[in-house]
This record gives C-alpha cells, structure tokens and sequence, in this order.
C-alpha cells in the first residue's frame, strides 16, 4: 500500500517475495493436530474440514498414532475411543506421558459415561464429540481447546 511512497518499490517487492523467517512462521503459526481413527474415510473428513485452521496430521491406528508421539509433538489428541487394539483412553493415558501439554478429545459413536468419566480424570482430555460430529461445533471445541494449550 504504501510501496513508491513511503517505501522503495523494489524492496517491497524483495520482502514480500522473500519475507523475514519470523513472519512466515508466525503466518503459519496454526495448532498442530493429530486425528486417530481406524476408519480412513473418517479421517480425511476430518482432515479436509479442519485443514484451513490446524496443521493436519491424520492417523489410522492408535498403535502407530504413539510412535508418531514419540518423534513429533502436537497440540491436540483428537482420536476416536474403540479401535482395535488401542482404546482412545488408553491413547490418551499415554499421551499424558509422552507429552503432557497435548490436549486430547474424544470422537465416538459411542456415549458411554464410564470412558467419559475415566477420559476427563485424565486431566489432558478436554471433552468428548459424537459421531456424527456437528462441523462446527468441533470447530469451536477445538479453537477453545487450542486456546487453553497455548
């Protein structure tokens, strides 16, 4: 906007073409997210309709959700509560251990208050979302769940 007026044209031009290292990271600054769910299709659906506001990683097993905890960190759990092998609870348990910080959610078809209970006296976990989701109340469950982890 103010390029020839203020500033040098051709030094606009450089920064915009090559800004700062601190301004494309903030820029890019979105919650790192990790969806867990052994249905695919699940998770791209997810990933398609949260990719605009988190970093998106999907996954489709909750053993190989906890090596990926291992090597990365995320901000947010969001994994489904019965799949095979691996409960969402005992995820998230082990998310607590690996990284204490992460928030988790749990998605299910499944309303049972005895996990809803066991998940919550986890302390990491900050809810739970039926399926079939409401896009966006997941949407504002998760903006507020990213807000209390930063």
């Amino acid at each position: 906007e103010q390029s020839g007026k203020a500033f040098d044209p051709e030094i606009v031009k450089a920064f915009l073409e090559n800004p700062p290292e601190e301004f494309n990271q903030s820029a890019s600054r979105k919650a790192k997210l990790l969806i867990v769910d052994d249905e695919e299709r699940v998770t791209h659906s997810l990933a398609r309709s949260l990719r605009n506001d988190f970093d998106v990683v999907t996954i489709n097993s909750a053993q190989e959700a906890l090596a990926l905890l291992h090597e990365q960190t995320f901000q947010i759990v969001l994994t489904d509560q019965r799949m095979p092998g691996i409960t969402g609870i005992q995820l998230l348990r082990q998310l607590h251990e690996i990284q204490p910080e992460a928030a988790g959610l749990l998605i299910s078809a499944y309303l049972d208050s005895d996990v809803l209970s066991e998940a919550i006296n986890l302390g990491n976990v900050f809810g739970f979302i039926g399926k079939p989701w409401d896009h966006d109340y997941l949407q504002r469950r998760l903006a507020t769940v990213s807000a209390q982890v930063r």
